[in-house]
């Protein structure tokens, strides 16, 4: 309990000097880590993410997904494995429109997120998504 009040107060203190505190959440394992770089070079490589990657038609979301959203689904190769990727890219800021995003969608974009459909018997209660 002390160390509890004394994080507490230390997150207190520095707040009042308009510092923020992060803490780091550690979750995957290093394999995981591993194979996600290999998933994010493969989307590169099929513009599916980067600098020139492909958009469709930015929509109106919902939190706490997105003011505006665009989503890609493919197939990409990982380590001779070829299985679905679906991306969605989250957009925001202050007066957000669809139009906004499509005219400049790198000065918008918050966050991506990505799911990979792994080969059978990968997570079969998770239908195999990565």
């Amino acid at each position: 309990m002390k160390k509890l009040s004394r994080m507490i107060l230390i997150f207190a203190v520095l707040s009042c000097f308009g510092l923020s505190v992060v803490f780091a959440v550690s979750f995957g394992t290093g394999e995981d880590v591993s194979y996600s770089k290999k998933i994010w070079n493969a989307m590169i490589k099929t513009h599916l993410v980067g600098s020139d990657s492909f958009h469709s038609t930015p929509y109106e979301g919902t939190h706490p997904h997105g003011a505006i959203l665009d989503t890609i689904d493919a197939k990409i190769t990982v380590m001779n494995h070829k299985g679905v990727v679906i991306v969605k890219k989250n957009f925001g800021g202050k007066n957000i429109t669809k139009t906004l995003v499509a005219d400049n969608p790198d000065k918008y974009l918050k966050a991506i997120t990505v799911m990979y459909q792994r080969e059978n018997g990968y997570d079969k209660d998770n239908k195999n998504w990565f």
